[in-house]
């Protein structure tokens, strides 16, 4: 299902060539692979997953204008949320962040936002009840104890301090990072290029996930 969608993103970038060429980086990247994510089983391959069908739905969603199709992708993608949420708390927050901000800068989407206001609000309402089951029962079952842990180490201090001395870096260390891993698996000059020409297509047909607004509809 991952390899799935990073496909289905990639190939409403620019295409079927450039979804398969990022199934084969994103195969080849040796963290994902091996580090934090397939290989190994943990939680990163479905936070991963929660992040790639969530914006896949929400640029179908922006991309077709049948109001039923538009409600379904707003649906799905809320619940790749909860697949994320359940899987490793607030670092799914970063989906619905990375996601709502460049909708608002966009004026037709931030348009189509306004006005699909309550299927939004029915996907919260979703979110809300697939989640909120299992946070009454750990506080019924373990109390201050379960917030204590959850939101005030887990959240809390590592956002003010670090729960592990060994993850203190500076700021740039993640680019620093992911530069040295598309270097070290020569696709760095490919990510460079691939950057370019998006940011150049964005700018001159004034694209929001890739297709110009004009060719919005399925």
């Amino acid at each position: 299902d991952l390899f799935f969608y990073v496909f289905a993103i990639g190939s409403l970038l620019a295409g079927p060539v450039c979804g398969a060429v990022a199934v084969l980086v994103l195969f080849i990247h040796w963290p994902l692979v091996f580090a934090h994510g397939l290989r190994t089983n943990n939680m990163e391959g479905a936070l991963l997953l929660s992040y790639c069908g969530g914006i896949f739905h929400f640029l179908r969603w922006n991309g077709v204008d049948d109001d039923r199709r538009r409600h379904r992708h707003a649906l799905i993608a809320s619940l790749w949320f909860v697949l994320g949420f359940m899987t490793k708390f607030v670092a799914a927050f970063f989906l619905p962040f990375t996601l709502v901000l460049p909708a608002l800068a966009w004026p037709s989407t931030r348009a189509r936002l306004l006005r699909d206001w309550s299927t939004w609000l029915k996907a919260a309402g979703v979110v809300f009840a697939l989640c909120a089951p299992w946070f009454i029962y750990s506080h019924l079952r373990f109390g201050m104890r379960f917030w204590e842990t959850i939101l005030g180490e887990h959240v809390f201090k590592r956002m003010t301090s670090f729960l592990d001395p060994a993850h203190v870096h500076p700021w740039y260390w993640y680019f620093h990072e992911m530069w040295y891993q598309f270097t070290d698996g020569h696709v760095a000059w490919l990510i460079v290029a691939g950057l370019v020409v998006l940011l150049v297509q964005t700018v001159r047909r004034r694209w929001f996930d890739g297709r110009s607004e004009e060719h919005t509809s399925e």
